[in-house]
């Protein structure tokens, strides 16, 4: 199938100057999937987005360093509510790598390369994103600490199955 053929039910939010590099990649790669997308400046836009979009599967695509502003407050959001978000992660300092653990801690993808966001992308869509809030709360480990759970990315495509 094309892909220009399929309307996809999953709305997109791309946070970031249209300037940079790996926006514009990010908005040629979902242009590609036909996926509807908005790009907005900052958190701040983009929250207000977020809170408009009733009904949609959302995905929130940005730099890392972008989306972690306000503490963290926005990824915080999005897990939440049961949306996606990659973040595209750049730098290996000490604060860069409690950046990605802070992401990941809320469900983030993380990438190091703006390529990365097409898997990330393919594996959302060929699953649905059926990412909605009601559902994640009965997935929630409850009493569990979260290093019981750790496990390489190796291991966790082994359990499913990719």
């Amino acid at each position: 199938m094309n892909n220009s053929d399929f309307k996809w039910s999953l709305h997109a939010v791309v946070v970031g100057n249209s300037s940079d590099d790996f926006i514009d990649y990010a908005a040629g790669l979902l242009g590609g999937y036909n996926v509807d997308f908005v790009v907005c400046r900052d958190v701040y836009s983009a929250a207000a987005n977020l809170a408009g979009n009733k009904g949609h599967d959302i995905v929130v695509i940005g730099r890392l360093g972008r989306l972690i502003k306000e503490q963290g407050r926005l990824l915080e959001k999005i897990s939440e509510k049961g949306m996606a978000c990659c973040c595209l992660a750049e730098g290996n300092s000490q604060r860069d790598r409690r950046q990605i653990e802070q992401a990941k801690a809320r469900d983030a993808f993380v990438i190091n390369k703006a390529v990365e966001l097409e898997k990330v992308m393919t594996k959302l869509l060929e699953r649905g994103l059926v990412f909605s809030s009601e559902k994640k709360k009965n997935f929630k480990a409850a009493g569990f600490n979260r290093d019981e759970f750790a496990c390489t990315r190796a291991e966790l495509d082994a359990l499913l199955g990719v």
